[in-house]
C-alpha cells in the first residue's frame, strides 16, 4: 500500500557544505581533471561542479540501453527535515541539526499519513535530472528509509509513476550485523536475466555499497546548497558508463570502493 500525503507549503534553505573530496571536471575525451587542470585517475566523489554543465553532453538525447540506474534518495537527491524530530523513519546517519539560511534551495512539504510534517529540499536540478535519467535508462530508487515515509515523498516527485520503474525500501535492504548499517544489495533487487556488470548504484552513504562496491557511484552529502552541482555530474559518468560494456571496471577505477571499505569499514573477525 502505498500511504497518502498531503502538500504543505513550499520554503527554502541555502548552505554551503564542505565536500571531503576534491572537485573534479572531464575534459573532451572523458578523462578526469582536477581544479588545477591536471590530469589523473582519482579514486573519491563524484563532485559538485558547475564546470560539468558545459562539459556534458546533450542532456535531451534519447538513447536505449540495457544500462541500470539504482538511485539512493535521502541526501543524495533531496534532504528532509522533519517537524517533530522523528528519525525513525530514515537510517541513522550524521546529518546538521540546523540549517543556516532560509533562500535558494527549492522545496516542498508533505504531512505524511501519521500527521508528521516533513520539509524536503530538492537536490539542484533534481527535476531534470530523473526525468532525463528515466528516460535514457531503466531507473530504481533503492533507499533505506521507510516507505511510510519515502514513498510519498517519491510520488510527489513521479506524480504521473512514469520516472521510477521500481522502488525499493527499508525492508529490501540487507543488515550487515558486524557494522549496524543496511546495505543495498543489489541482487535482492534485480531480476535474474540482468547483469551485474550493467548496474550502476548511485548513493551518499559508502556502506551502502558493501555487497556490491565496484558498482558504487559514490557522492558528496546534499542538505541544502544552492549551488550544488553533482547531478549534472553524476549524469555525465553515465553517460560514459554507458558506453562501458563491464562499468564496474572503470567505477573500480576511479573509486576504489572495494578497498576503501575494506580499509575504513573491516568486517569483525570471527572468533
Amino acid at each position: 500500500m502505498i500511504l497518502s500525503a498531503r502538500v504543505i507549503r513550499p520554503s527554502s534553505r541555502n548552505r554551503l557544505p564542505s565536500l571531503i573530496a576534491q572537485r573534479f571536471v572531464f575534459d573532451d575525451n572523458d578523462r578526469i581533471k582536477n581544479d588545477t587542470g591536471t590530469m589523473h585517475k582519482h579514486k573519491g566523489f563524484v563532485p559538485c561542479h558547475r564546470e560539468f554543465h558545459a562539459t556534458a553532453r546533450n542532456f535531451f538525447s534519447a538513447k536505449n540501453s540495457d544500462l541500470l540506474v539504482v538511485l539512493d534518495m535521502d541526501e543524495c537527491l533531496i534532504h528532509s527535515r522533519f517537524h517533530s524530530q522523528n528519525v525513525d523513519y530514515r537510517q541513522h546517519e550524521s546529518r546538521p541539526d540546523e540549517l543556516d539560511n532560509t533562500s535558494g534551495i527549492e522545496n516542498f512539504t508533505l504531512e505524511l499519513e501519521d500527521g508528521e510534517l516533513v520539509t524536503v529540499n530538492k537536490r539542484p536540478g533534481l527535476d531534470k535530472f530523473i526525468r532525463k535519467v528515466s528516460e535514457r535508462w531503466e531507473t530504481y530508487i533503492f533507499t533505506a528509509a521507510m516507505s511510510s515515509y519515502a514513498s510519498p515523498v517519491l510520488s510527489y516527485l513521479d506524480p504521473d509513476d512514469d520516472i521510477f520503474s521500481e522502488r525499493f525500501f527499508r525492508e529490501s535492504c540487507t543488515i550487515d550485523e558486524d557494522r549496524g548499517v543496511y546495505v543495498k544489495d543489489l541482487t535482492k533487487i534485480i531480476s535474474d536475466d540482468r547483469d551485474l556488470k550493467r548496474c550502476v548504484l548511485v548513493d551518499n552513504n559508502p556502506l551502502s555499497f558493501l555487497a556490491q562496491p565496484r558498482n558504487g557511484i559514490l557522492v558528496s552529502n546534499f542538505y541544502d546548497d544552492v549551488d550544488d552541482d553533482t547531478l549534472p555530474a553524476v549524469y555525465k559518468l553515465l553517460d560514459v558508463l554507458d558506453n562501458d560494456d563491464d562499468c564496474r571496471i572503470r567505477l573500480n577505477e576511479l573509486f576504489g570502493l572495494s578497498e576503501a571499505l575494506e580499509d575504513c569499514y573491516p568486517a569483525k573477525k570471527k572468533r
